[in-house]
């Protein structure tokens, strides 16, 4: 946010609260009206009960009595409708204390923003950790990679050996052949010589072949097995990025939720000031109401005694 941007928006609060705040005394001025007006109306009653009982010329006793039950069921009533009232406003002003209790608001703001920002601790240890993970399993596919190779390359260059080995042996088998073919002085030695010859040569060359095909065997499997220990790795890999992407993503959603909590507390402090002058207004309506219940109460006491006298 640019400086300029925070001032327009430091005067929007301003004339706002303003507004709330004018138009919030307009309605507790009201309220402390209706309040007055209703214990002038109580004081008036009062007296013009009093003067009645005043100026009342002495009547019968029975007939006194019946109207001294009237007014004490009529004042018994209307105490009864007072601390009704009294009860609700009393209610309104714990409400309006709850809400205005700095201490609380803070608390549960910050309560808040400590769970928010433990999640985040935890959520950055789960990625340190699948980071450390993801290195170790590199690790091991480059050693298992390197100790594969290292095989197959002790197992081809032992064939090397064997292959040539082989084609020696050929080589020398061949070269008997050659003499006994070439020998006509034992013709029946010969036939014999030149049969087994010719059936060890064939399967020396078959020998020789499965060396070879075995060789290609060992290169094949080994790149093969490097080939699958990667293709493991990368799989591993893509499926921690997926959930180190979905960690982060909730670590910034939190992140937003502590600026919003941070936001809101403020806004809420902002509120409490202007709240607090409510609290005082509901403080004295619920005296003036107290003061109405007390004045009830005295006259109703009056009269349950001038009751008790002519008993």
């Amino acid at each position: 946010m640019t400086r300029n941007s925070l001032i327009i928006l430091v005067v929007v609060l301003v004339i706002g609260f303003g507004v709330w705040f004018t138009k919030f005394g307009q309605e507790l001025k009201r309220t402390q009206e209706i309040v007055n007006e209703k214990n002038d109306d109580t004081q008036r009653l009062l007296r013009r009960r009093t003067a009645a009982v005043t100026e009342q010329p002495t009547v019968d006793n029975s007939l006194r009595k019946t109207q001294l039950q009237k007014e004490i069921q009529d004042l018994s009533t209307q105490l009864y409708q007072e601390n009704q009232k009294l009860d609700t406003q009393r209610k309104y002003l714990d409400d309006l204390r709850n809400k205005t209790n700095p201490d609380r608001v803070e608390v549960n703001y910050r309560n808040q923003i400590s769970t928010a920002n433990q999640e985040i601790q935890t959520l950055s240890d789960t990625l340190r950790g699948d980071q450390f993970n993801e290195a170790e399993i590199q690790r091991e596919v480059q050693r298992i990679s390197t100790e594969t190779n290292t095989a197959a390359r002790f197992y081809t260059e032992q064939m090397d050996k064997n292959i040539k080995d082989q084609e020696a042996i050929i080589r020398r088998t061949q070269e008997d052949l050659e003499y006994w073919m070439g020998n006509l002085n034992y013709m029946t030695l010969r036939d014999q010589n030149v049969s087994i010859l010719q059936q060890q040569l064939a399967a020396q060359n078959q020998q020789l072949q499965d060396m070879k095909v075995q060789r290609l065997q060992i290169s094949a499997q080994a790149l093969e097995q490097t080939q699958n220990v990667q293709a493991q790795a990368r799989q591993i890999a893509s499926e921690n990025a997926a959930a180190r992407a979905d960690v982060q993503d909730q670590i910034d959603s939190l992140r937003e939720q502590i600026q919003r909590l941070e936001y809101a507390y403020r806004q809420t402090r902002y509120g409490q000031m202007s709240a607090q002058s409510q609290v005082n207004q509901a403080e004295r309506n619920l005296q003036g109401q107290q003061e109405v219940i007390r004045s009830v109460q005295e006259l109703l006491r009056e009269k349950q005694g001038e009751f008790n006298q002519l008993q």
